[in-house]
């Protein structure tokens, strides 16, 4: 268990520093091509929400597809970690001046924002999965928490793992029980169906 523990960690930090070593400007670029694939998926167009992170550091900017998402108007919701429980709540919002910052740095909706719940046959959702690495399979290594592991487990629309072609492999190596894949992965240059 201590060796997969390490060898993630080491992934963790390879790919951190892969996303990061783009510089901001291409970062942007990139996130600007992932956007256009993700608003072209017929899962987009049909989903009535959107579950959206939205993005700290080098992770691939959300915010041009959370627009368009409420330009098209479409409830968007964000994550929020909740105090003294180990789980996430989607929250919605509606403008990115309601974010507030969590003690970990991540921009999130207040507490008294609305819940977002998935309603009985919310086939029609589309979730923005971040990660370090996705594969070909739609398998990921993500932050370590399980948080989206949890909500993967749940959502019964469609999830797509968004990031730059750099952090795709073809298979990751430590694939453990209670991982949960993402159905497309969405790079700049390709759409991978799982």
């Amino acid at each position: 268990m201590e060796d997969v523990r390490q060898r993630k960690a080491a992934w963790r930090k390879r790919y951190a520093q892969l996303r990061e070593g783009l510089g901001r400007q291409e970062r942007v670029r990139l996130a600007s091509l992932i956007a256009e694939r993700v608003l072209a998926l017929p899962a987009y167009r049909e989903a009535d929400i959107l579950f959206a992170y939205v993005a700290v550091g080098a992770e691939v900017d959300t915010r041009t597809i959370i627009e368009e998402a409420w330009a098209d108007g479409k409830v968007v919701a964000a994550p929020r970690v909740e105090k003294g429980v180990r789980e996430m709540s989607w929250r919605r919002f509606a403008s990115f001046e309601g974010l507030v910052k969590s003690p970990l740095g991540i921009l999130e909706p207040s507490e008294r924002a609305p819940l977002c719940t998935m309603p009985q046959g919310a086939e029609t959702s589309l979730a923005l999965v971040p990660g370090f690495v996705f594969d070909r399979r739609g398998h990921r290594l993500g932050y370590g928490g399980g948080y989206y592991d949890a909500f993967l487990e749940g959502l019964a629309g469609t999830s797509v793992g968004v990031i730059p072609s750099v952090q795709l492999v073809d298979e990751l190596p430590f694939v453990e029980a209670h991982d949960r894949h993402v159905q497309i992965v969405a790079t700049e240059g390709e759409l991978v169906f799982c």
